[in-house]
């Protein structure tokens, strides 16, 4: 078994400011992330045979909600936020659902699967610490580490 070490693969941490040249890279790589996620709206909207207007508005409220709950997750208040600036993007974790809903009742259904989706996130939100003991892999992180480290690669 592997000695307990420091973690020193941690690069910056909260507080610090990388160099510019690192700065400038990331800023690209979130800028690339933030791009794919518009492109999911308008296969939603493709696939439901909505029209052209219809998709550059759902890009548009995907944008401006993704501000939003950029916002939101950036700020440190008593019970939003977690003072980590992580861009919130329309991702694909629901899209094969989306489209189903949308096909099976239109975007009444869509939407309040999402919301109902939502609010069931920010409760389990609350309580996953109390849940360790029914997820014990999350509990041992530190000893699966040592299981996963000798098997890095380059």
């Amino acid at each position: 078994m592997a000695s307990e070490k420091p973690d020193t693969e941690l690069v910056y941490g909260q507080n610090d400011v990388p160099p510019p040249g690192h700065l400038i890279l990331l800023s690209l790589q979130q800028g690339m992330l933030l791009i794919l996620g518009t492109m999911l709206p308008v296969l939603l909207v493709k696939e439901f045979g909505g029209s052209t207007e219809m998709a550059i508005r759902m890009v548009s409220l995907t944008m401006i909600i993704s501000g939003v709950g950029t916002i939101i997750q950036a700020v440190r208040l008593r019970w939003i936020g977690s003072g980590y600036l992580c861009p919130n993007i329309g991702g694909p974790s629901y899209l094969a659902l989306s489209i189903t809903a949308v096909i099976q009742g239109g975007l009444p259904l869509m939407q309040g699967m999402l919301v109902f989706a939502g609010i069931v996130e920010m409760f389990l939100s609350r309580v996953v610490s109390r849940l360790r003991a029914l997820f014990p892999l999350i509990h041992h992180q530190k000893k699966i580490k040592n299981l996963v480290d000798p098997v890095k690669t380059g």
